[in-house]
């Protein structure tokens, strides 16, 4: 048996992600699928388009990942996203008003500091073959186009491998395994969100219409 290793280095050893009004981690597998999207969607052809498609079909990974220690909550405040509804004439106007607390919004960052330098793992099984291995090796290619995970100051470093069963059991952290339960009050058990079929299609439309509004009013 062969399996899919995404690994993720955080070049900072920090990680700010929240998901349902709580402190993300581990890094949920939508998070590192997302920001795959970009290169494989914009900036690729269809053999990674076709790679995240496949991934997408994998259901949920095991997730084996370092210790994180909680730090500090604290708030940070910016303007409103709201540039899509301005033309480029305005741009002026609304930097002097952003100003304003009315254009102000602000968020709750939940940081968390990675204890050691062991890489954060999404471990999938799949099966053998040439198109096994032609999908792993485009998703090599995307992996060493990731530099972030959600915030930018979030820095990543990853990269993709298909190995056997003793690499796996070899891999250290803590090991995070998908379940059915709906329990979510206690030290091991998350909500984390998982890509599933369409996932990269949605994205992908997300992504190219955000940026045909920017190039309309801009450019």
């Amino acid at each position: 048996m062969k399996y899919l290793l995404f690994e993720v280095m955080f070049l900072a050893n920090t990680f700010h992600g929240r998901a349902f009004d709580e402190r993300e981690w581990p890094v949920s597998p939508m998070r590192m699928f997302s920001a795959s999207t970009e290169p494989a969607g914009w900036h690729g052809g269809e053999e990674q388009q076709n790679a995240m498609r496949w991934l997408e079909r994998l259901g949920p990974p095991e997730i084996v990942a370092p210790q994180a220690q909680e730090m500090t909550d604290y708030v940070v405040t910016y303007p409103d996203n709201c540039l899509d509804m301005l033309p480029a004439r305005s741009w002026s106007t609304w930097l002097s008003r952003s100003k304003r607390s009315s254009n102000v919004s602000e968020t709750t960052l939940f940081p968390s500091y990675i204890e050691d330098d062991s890489p954060l793992t999404y471990v999938w099984k799949v099966g053998e073959g040439s198109s096994v291995q032609q999908h792993v090796e485009t998703l090599q290619s995307i992996a060493h186009h990731v530099h972030a995970l959600g915030r930018s100051e979030d820095t990543v470093a990853c990269r993709v491998r298909l190995v056997g069963d003793t690499e796996v059991q070899e891999l250290k952290g803590n090991r995070w395994v998908p379940s059915r339960s709906s329990r979510t009050n206690d030290e091991w058990t998350r909500r984390l969100r998982v890509p599933v079929p369409g996932a990269f299609d949605r994205l992908e439309q997300r992504f190219r219409l955000s940026r045909e509004q920017v190039q309309k009013d801009f450019v």
